[in-house]
């Protein structure tokens, strides 16, 4: 299994030394030709996504000049704020304050009239009363006269006379009547007649003064909407021309209006991403078809070619840019850009896939670097996580160990007593010394193997993993022991006498063991496994090992207790020449980073992840320098149309990130493969966390960036000149 793993290795740094040797450009090939699918092209020009706005001021007799301008070009402003004065505002104010005073003066008098023309009313009415009294009095007069008359006492002179006293008074009556009916006369409103004219013509006064109110308020010239200005046609002392004074807009989206040649509309279709390019950007910009126009009319956006035709027909297309996109052009409106219509072609898959040969061996290369990388990286921390794999296993709050304490193989002893001078520690709940020793047995087969001897008080719950708790009872017998299930050699026999229920006996030190359990941890590079078996088991079995001299003290804290504080009053009751206490965490990584800093591991590992790092940058370039060779004559042409180095470099660094992303997942599989066979040959754990994944993920990415930067330093020289 292990000579199957060396050749495998040995084959993927094979596939990539052949890669970097036969992928040298000693010889030009013909350039692949390159099929470039119809894009279609527009000019247009950048907008507010809104429209813009052209204020003006007064028009007619009430316009006038430009007396102070409030506000500077590209200025930001909100819905109702101030912009310009015009020098008519104060003529035009005193004017509505005059109208408002006339309306005032009016609405006064009607208050007026309407007092008096009650008490002339109350007047006419007092009046009839009275002529009607007058009147009634007149005719009784004539009728004690008429009765005089007839009983001869009177004449007829003075019945006359009374005749024409009574006609008299009537005549007054009627004509009170008329009088107070016309003064109680109401239109359909039920206001008296002369109110109702003095009511029209306040409101007549009302319109006036609103109107110079409208007039007052546009010589002050004020937002409609919030945007920016985007241009400022008048100045102070200006009359205010067919452009108006200003140009605003909503700036917070922007659109492009662009003109699409008729023969060039099939291609255009509504949601679909266009890409913005003009002199004056930098980097592109993006966006969507919102609409297509319905008729076609002549081209308005003109070319800076002066030989450009003047009679296209073209649809206008309107884009709508995106968040981004418009944040960038917010002060840019009117800029003249180019509206690209069509999928980006991919020219760096393109030349990549024109040659299947060149393009496996170049995903092979990288796939072998991957591999290698986590090859380095998988034996790397097997090894470290095999160091502190007994660690993580023991269950305790603290650990006492020795000052020269290395790995639990190299952990030297403590005093006993040490662990017994814990327990009186307040907030210790229980604490037990555990033995450790390297011991010969004879396996299955006959051979010896050496494993680590591990032993505890069979009553003392010393381990984290519950399948050894649960058979520590079957320890009490002396000579007992505990087998790893994951220890190096064949022991399947022995496992499955043991799921029978059936004990196996063999040697160790010259002494009869007997197997009553199993578990599974894993062996290690020092040991092929480990056994566990009692502390007084281990004192048989191990060569002049005394029980006042253990190798770990293990602690366990009461419920609630504060861990660095029980840990402070431990230390402080310690000899440090002779023990010191860790907590568990820092027990772990006590071993694990003393294997880092005094082990030479770390540094051969590490310079084999470098060398695999470099190979797969050497065939990365290799095939990117040879693909940029053979393709010299089309990338002077790209610059020839005005392609910028940016652009033509983006076709390399597009060809290394395909082989990068292409390269990984192949190599992840061979790693994962590689990985399974060694945890079946060497019965190690060899694991892949996702953090590994994520790391070398990103390290074959910045690799095949590398290359691809150093590919690309003779497409950053060429010059069309020089090629045709």
């Amino acid at each position: 299994m292990t000579r199957r793993i060396i050749m495998l290795a040995l084959g993927c740094i094979g596939i990539a030394a052949a890669t970097v040797l036969l992928l040298r450009p000693a010889v030009r090939e013909a350039p692949a030709a390159i099929a470039v699918p119809r894009v279609a092209v527009a000019l247009g020009r950048i907008e507010p996504l809104g429209d813009t706005i052209t204020l003006a001021g007064p028009q007619g007799n009430r316009s006038g000049r430009i007396a102070q301008l409030l506000v500077e070009q590209g200025q930001q402003v909100t819905a109702g704020q101030a912009l310009a004065v015009m020098d008519n505002a104060a003529a035009l104010t005193g004017q509505f304050e005059q109208a408002r005073a006339s309306a005032r003066q009016r609405q006064a008098r009607i208050a007026q009239r309407v007092v008096e023309m009650e008490a002339e009313e109350a007047a006419l009415g007092a009046a009839l009363v009275q002529e009607r009294a007058t009147r009634d009095r007149a005719r009784w007069e004539l009728e004690r006269t008429q009765r005089l008359e007839r009983g001869g006492v009177l004449r007829e002179a003075a019945l006359i006379d009374r005749r024409l006293a009574l006609d008299v008074a009537e005549q007054k009556v009627a004509s009170a009547e008329l009088s107070l009916a016309r003064a109680q006369r109401r239109d359909v409103d039920g206001r008296r007649l002369e109110e109702a004219v003095l009511i029209a013509e306040r409101e007549m006064a009302t319109a006036t003064l609103a109107q110079m109110e409208q007039e007052a308020a546009l010589a002050t010239l004020r937002a409609p909407a919030a945007g920016r200005v985007l241009r400022i046609n008048t100045r102070p002392g200006e009359v205010p021309g067919s452009d108006g004074v200003l140009l605003m807009g909503d700036t917070s989206r922007m659109r492009v209006r662009a003109e699409v040649f008729e023969s060039d509309v099939p291609m255009v279709s509504p949601g679909q991403r266009v890409r913005i390019t003009s002199r004056a950007l930098p980097e592109p910009l993006h966006g969507e078809v919102a609409w297509i126009g319905l008729r076609v009319g002549r081209q308005t956006i003109l070319r800076e070619d002066p030989a450009a035709t003047l009679d296209a027909r073209v649809v206008e297309v309107m884009i709508g840019l995106d968040a981004a996109s418009s944040a960038r052009v917010a002060g840019l409106s009117g800029l003249q850009v180019r509206a690209h219509f069509g999928a980006r072609l991919p020219l760096g898959w393109i030349q990549l896939a024109h040659q299947p040969g060149r393009f496996a061996m170049a995903l092979s290369g990288v796939a072998a670097a991957v591999t290698l990388v986590f090859m380095q990286l998988g034996f790397m921390n097997m090894i470290f996580d095999t160091t502190v794999m007994v660690h993580r296993l023991l269950r305790a709050d603290l650990v006492l160990v020795s000052p020269a304490f290395r790995d639990v193989t190299s952990s030297g002893t403590i005093p006993r007593r040490r662990v017994v001078q814990a327990l009186g520690v307040d907030g210790v709940a229980d604490a037990e010394a555990l033995y450790t020793a390297t011991r010969d047995w004879v396996k299955p087969d006959g051979e010896r193997g050496t494993l680590l001897l591990l032993g505890v008080r069979p009553d003392f719950a010393a381990f984290s993993d519950p399948a050894i708790s649960a058979q520590q009872s079957l320890l009490t017998q002396p000579g007992s022991i505990l087998l790893d299930a994951g220890a190096r050699g064949d022991y399947r026999a022995v496992l499955a006498g043991l799921a029978r229920g059936e004990d196996w006996r063999t040697e160790m030190g010259a002494r009869a063991v007997t197997v009553v359990g199993r578990f599974r941890l894993g062996s290690s590079f020092g040991n092929e496994g480990v056994l566990i078996t009692s502390d007084d088991t281990l004192q048989a079995l191990a060569m002049n090992r005394a029980a006042a001299a253990p190798n770990i003290g293990l602690i366990r804290l009461a419920p609630g207790a504060d861990l660095r504080r029980v840990q402070a009053a431990i230390a402080a009751s310690l000899d440090p020449a002779d023990a010191r206490v860790l907590t568990h965490a820092e027990f772990v990584q006590h071993t694990r980073g003393f294997m880092v800093r005094n082990s030479p591991i770390a540094i051969v590992f590490g310079f084999g992840l470098v060398v695999g790092l470099v190979v797969g940058a050497m065939v990365v370039t290799q095939i990117l320098t040879a693909d940029v060779q053979e393709h010299m004559a089309e990338y002077a042409t790209f610059k020839a149309m005005g392609f910028s180095n940016r652009r033509i470099l983006a076709i390399v660094y597009e060809q290394s990130m395909l082989l990068a992303a292409l390269g990984f997942p192949i190599g992840l599989a061979c790693a994962l493969g590689i990985y399974e066979l060694i945890r079946a040959a060497v019965a190690m754990p060899i694991t892949m966390p996702f953090a590994r994944v994520a790391m070398v993920f990103a390290a074959t990415f910045i690799m095949c960036a590398l290359a691809g930067t150093l590919a690309t330093r003779r497409a950053r020289r060429v010059d069309p000149a020089d090629v045709f």
